[in-house]
């Protein structure tokens, strides 16, 4: 797709970068105006807690319905995306979940607040990211890679059942039951208008990284991989090209953190 548009003088993990870039600031501002952290959701204020979930679950409904679709529509296609594997690595989801949000709590905010913070100019979050960076990057490919592998090895196989899509009633009635629900319990959380339009436009910032990565920017010649809004592989991303940018090249990772 990406070059019917006829780019000349730009590449495409080059215009991956510009458009993480707008992807970045509409979801700094979105979530910046909103509030929007994943522990403020779960063991926040007491008053703010409610609020906090009402607008995670609207965000998480928006962007479930948007990707499936993308997907009915054959824009983009996750038969290959590790995130349909049929081996799970249940023994490193099941820590990886713990050590995550152990930290998300004693950080006071998961990583995609304390990104925004560190924006604002908190130097506590701005702390906590870099720390969180030079770990992801040891993680996926330094000295704690070998740890990680080893995690991933003990799995669990789910044969042809990977998604569920496999399972009766097929996709859309799975997208719609899970939306409905989310929808609903976002509706019991007692956000108003406002904040519910906010976080559903906040949520389509989701499908629309995975339409722009996945089918806008795809080259045959010169492919990019196909990513959305996460923090942990950006993360690494971005320090790596903060420190050696004139030996790899920038794309939407780095561009998200941006």
């Amino acid at each position: 797709m990406f070059e019917q548009f006829g780019f000349e003088i730009i590449t495409p993990m080059q215009t991956s970068f510009v458009f993480a870039l707008i992807i970045g600031v509409l979801f700094g501002a979105l979530a910046q105006h909103l509030k929007f952290c994943f522990r403020s959701a779960v063991v926040g204020d007491k008053d703010a807690k409610p609020v906090a979930r009402g607008i995670w679950f609207t965000a998480l409904g928006s962007a479930l319905l948007g990707t499936q679709l993308l997907v009915a529509y054959d824009y983009v296609r996750f038969s290959d995306h590790r995130l349909l594997a049929q081996d799970i690595p249940i023994f490193a989801i099941v820590l990886g979940g713990l050590m995550f949000g152990i930290g998300m709590v004693c950080t006071r905010g998961c990583i995609s607040r304390l990104t925004i913070l560190a924006g604002t100019g908190n130097l506590r979050a701005l702390s906590v990211v870099i720390v969180f960076s030079v770990v992801a990057h040891a993680t996926l490919k330094g000295v704690l890679a070998p740890v990680r592998v080893w995690l991933g090895s003990v799995t669990i196989s789910l044969g042809q059942t990977t998604s569920l899509a496999a399972l009766p009633g097929g996709a859309t009635f799975w997208a719609g039951a899970l939306s409905i629900t989310v929808f609903l319990l976002a509706y019991k959380s007692g956000i108003n208008w406002r904040q519910a339009v906010l976080a559903l436009i906040l949520g389509i910032l989701v499908p629309s990284a995975w339409l722009g990565t996945g089918f806008i920017l795809q080259d045959d010649f010169d492919p990019i991989a196909m990513q959305s809004l996460s923090f942990t592989s950006p993360a690494a991303d971005w320090l790596f090209w903060t420190i050696a940018s004139s030996s790899i090249p920038v794309g939407f990772g780095a561009g998200l953190l941006v």
